[in-house]
């Protein structure tokens, strides 16, 4: 179901944010992203040990797309940063965006683990997750997959779109049950996903097959009904479920489910539900349940290529009824496909001596009730069976001689009437005598003689009905035409009229059809409808166009669903114009409400995060942390460009940012003079900190770092000496004064940690935060032997430590790929 990798943007957060105002001046201008890259760098010329402008240079490089030497930057910053839920978050984002899926679950964790949760808009851990899930499942890790998406929606349990995935990697795995659970719990948030509902109906289904292969019916019979609650109109699984009841001989319930399969089925689905219920018909009639055994073949005997063997059935099975005249019909149609049909040779002779009792019996009933017209119909079809049958010639004379007097009168009215100028009526009722005695001469005389006074009225109507049908009002026509045959049914040009008018309405509406079909290739929806509504309003039986509408229909519902789905991605994501363009496209397929109160959601969920954002910046700036006051007003601005309170808050910031460089660079250069080296570095840092590329600041570093190089020197001389000898007191003793006078000496605090080391003899339980920590540090400078040492003395001290398990196998992993490619 996964077809491509979908990555929701995941935000960045730019300590050092590409574009920044140089506080410096007030009239300075933005500067590009590479600008502020090469300032980065120029610092770090100055200041190499520095780790913050590090850092920073790494999430500027991340910013710029130039994830490598991002990666390489923020590694080698790390171990200042191990504690910062931003640093790992952007590793995390780093590492995501180099492929190196294992390591971005690593560091994104930790962010979590920091409270990087407690802050979803700066740190979007929830669309982190999911990238990672699409690219863990990518790469085939299933089980990694699995678990982050179920992380997913322990985060954000309305990521409802991410059950639809877990269904697919348990179906992928196997896990049909847990498939459907999660396919389900999809189902009830976006309930028209017509895939989803086909994939959830093939699992059930399957099932069922294995199943019945099994010869567990009950289990088959679960599955199919299950199957038919995700498609209810299915004719394969309603063909299923009514061949189990007939296999456990509840006949009726077949009957019942295969009727509506009989509906909908085609080809060799139709085929075996109508061999399926002939079947149950003859079951039925051998237990001489006859009136069952009818309703089960009723709907085979619609058809008009009914075989000779289902109409031999069917008049058995009236026959058993005592259905005589119902019989004989079904035994001559046997007899008309198959002359020597000597079963329906043999029965016929008992159905016709039944059929003529009951016709004379219903002849007789309506004779009594002297509804003459009915009863002759019974004797004369007795003549047919018998022409000497002398109880059929007796009443038929009978019969006929009421109905002409009675046609008689008919006519003495229609002659009064024509003498009176009154055609119409007197046609009336001259039709009413022949009606009776419909070839009466006396009325076939009057007819023609009405008809000849109507003449002009006839063409009147015959002309309207033409000029209708050139203009292609087909209705109209029809009507017209049909008006004139009912004063004059034998009307040549009213017929041909009606058959050309049914002619051309069917070729229109076939015509219809195409053109909803080229339409609808070419993806005009709107127009494919129209066609297709149009072809079913000229032939409403027409089944193309059915068809045409409902793929339609469907397809349009497919879009709708798959622009939705992009909508709320996007939503989720943060990307409102993108996500706005989907839900427009959406309801451009299909004016919605629901939608619509969706879309009104957006925007006020939209509104909110902005709020929220704008006033966090405000937080990060009153505790002076421009940078990331900075980025923050940025990405709203960049959403939202003509935000008043954030371009207030940016403007203010820069005015803060400015005044606090000239004032530290003035309390730097006082410590300079006053060889106060630490304090003034210190105060030269925190300029650059502001604005990277301030030559003052990156001046006065340098010149703290030569003045104060003799005595750093030294320093660390006499703590190599003491770390020689062993003493390790005295050592760390002269560590910690070098990092008093330079807070980032590399070489300080590399002897520090090795200090560290050199002191771990054995392993308490406080140490495990530690260990845990050290191992994710090393791992991070690409130190996998060490970080696997530091995770197995986790382990041993907590055996049940879930998170140092999975980063030992990760880093075994790493260690293994490394060893492969040098021995390759």
């Amino acid at each position: 179901m996964v077809s491509k990798t979908v990555l929701l943007a995941c935000c960045l957060l730019f300590l050092a944010v590409p574009g920044l105002q140089s506080p410096a001046s007030a009239n300075t201008t933005e500067q590009p992203a590479i600008s502020l890259v090469d300032r980065y760098r120029s610092a770090l010329e100055v200041d190499p040990d520095n780790l913050k402008l590090r850092y920073y240079l790494g999430v500027a490089l991340l910013g710029r797309g130039q994830t490598a030497d991002a990666l390489m930057e923020l590694r080698l910053a790390y171990p200042e940063f191990q504690d910062s839920v931003e640093a790992n978050y952007n590793l995390g984002i780093a590492c995501l965006q180099a492929g190196d899926s294992d390591s971005a679950v690593l560091h994104l964790e930790q962010a979590e683990a920091l409270g990087a949760t407690e802050n979803p808009d700066i740190y979007p851990l929830v669309d982190a997750y999911y990238n990672l899930a699409v690219i863990n499942f990518e790469q085939d890790k299933r089980d990694e997959a699995i678990r982050l998406f179920k992380r997913v929606l322990t985060m954000n349990p309305e990521r409802r779109e991410v059950e639809r995935l877990l269904g697919d990697m348990y179906a992928r795995n196997g896990q049909d049950d847990l498939a459907l659970a999660a396919f389900n719990r999809y189902l009830g948030a976006f309930p028209d996903d017509v895939s989803i509902r086909e994939y959830v109906f093939s699992l059930h289904f399957n099932y069922a097959m294995k199943m019945l292969e099994q010869e567990d019916l009950v289990a088959s019979r679960e599955a199919l009904r299950q199957a038919l609650e995700t498609s209810p109109e299915s004719p394969l699984a309603q063909y299923y479920l009514g061949y189990i009841d007939y296999r456990e001989a509840h006949l009726d319930a077949a009957v019942t489910i295969l009727h509506r399969a009989y509906r909908r089925a085609e080809g060799d689905v139709r085929q075996g539900v109508r061999e399926l219920l002939y079947n149950i018909a003859l079951q039925l009639l051998e237990q001489r349940k006859a009136k069952s055994a009818l309703d089960a073949l009723r709907v085979i005997l619609l058809e008009s290529d009914v075989t000779a063997e289902e109409l031999f059935l069917a008049g058995n099975i009236h026959l058993l009824l005592s259905e005589f005249v119902a019989a004989r019909d079904s035994y001559e149609a046997v007899l008309r496909k198959d002359p020597v049909h000597q079963g329906a040779i043999l029965n016929l002779v008992t159905a016709e001596a039944g059929a003529l009792d009951a016709l004379f019996a219903d002849g007789r009933r309506f004779y009594d009730q002297q509804d003459y017209l009915a009863a002759l119909s019974r004797f004369e079809e007795m003549l047919k069976i018998n022409p000497a049958d002398p109880r059929a010639r007796n009443y038929s004379e009978d019969c006929r001689s009421v109905l002409t007097r009675q046609a008689e009168r008919f006519f003495a009215a229609a002659t009064a009437l024509i003498a009176q100028n009154k055609p119409l009526p007197a046609l009336e009722e001259t039709r009413q005598g022949l009606r009776l005695i419909p070839a009466h001469p006396t009325g076939l005389g009057l007819e023609k003689e009405a008809l000849v006074a109507l003449r002009a009225q006839i063409d009147a109507t015959l002309a309207n009905a033409d000029a209708a049908l050139a203009d292609q009002r087909f209705a109209d026509a029809e009507a017209a035409y049909l008006q004139a045959l009912q004063l004059e049914p034998e009307n040549v040009r009213g017929k041909e009229g009606r058959q050309t008018v049914a002619r051309l309405r069917l070729a229109y509406a076939e015509e219809q059809v195409r053109q909803g079909e080229s339409a609808l290739g070419e993806g005009k929806l709107d127009l494919a409808r129209l066609a297709f509504v149009a072809a079913q309003r000229l032939e409403p039986a027409l089944r193309s166009a059915e068809e045409g509408l409902a793929k339609t229909d469907a397809l349009v519902s497919s879009l709708v669903i798959e622009e939705l789905r992009w909508a709320r991605r996007a939503g989720v994501a943060g990307r409102l114009t993108e996500a706005r363009q989907h839900f427009q496209k959406a309801l451009q397929l299909r004016e919605d409400p629901e939608i619509r109160a969706e879309l009104a959601e957006l925007d006020a969920g939209f509104n909110r995060k902005i709020t929220a954002l704008v006033r966090t910046a405000g937080r990060y700036a009153d505790k002076q942390e421009f940078q990331r006051a900075r980025n923050i007003y940025r990405q709203v601005l960049t959403q939202v460009s003509d935000h008043t309170e954030a371009t207030l808050g940016l403007a203010q910031l820069e005015q803060r940012a400015t005044q606090m460089v000239t004032e530290k660079l003035a309390v730097a250069r006082e410590l300079l003079r006053d060889n106060q080296f630490r304090q003034a570095m210190e105060s030269f840092r925190q300029v650059v900190d502001i604005e990277p590329g301030n030559t003052q600041a990156i001046s006065g570093l340098e010149e703290c770092r030569t003045r104060s190089q003799a005595q750093l020197q030294g320093l660390l001389t006499s703590a190599d000496t003491a770390l020689q000898g062993q003493d390790w007191s005295r050592a760390e003793n002269y560590y910690q004064q070098v990092l008093k006078l330079d807070p980032y000496q590399r070489q300080a605090k590399a002897g520090i940690e090795k200090l560290d080391v050199l002191r771990r003899k054995g392993l308490q339980a406080v140490d495990l935060d530690t260990l845990y920590l050290d191992g994710i540090k090393y791992y991070t400078g690409g130190q996998y032997a060490e970080a696997i040492t530091a995770w197995q003395q986790v382990l041993q001290l907590n055996p049940e430590h879930a998170k140092a398990r999975r980063n030992l196998e990760k880093a075994q992993r790493k260690q293994q790929f490394i060893k492969d490619r040098h021995d390759g």
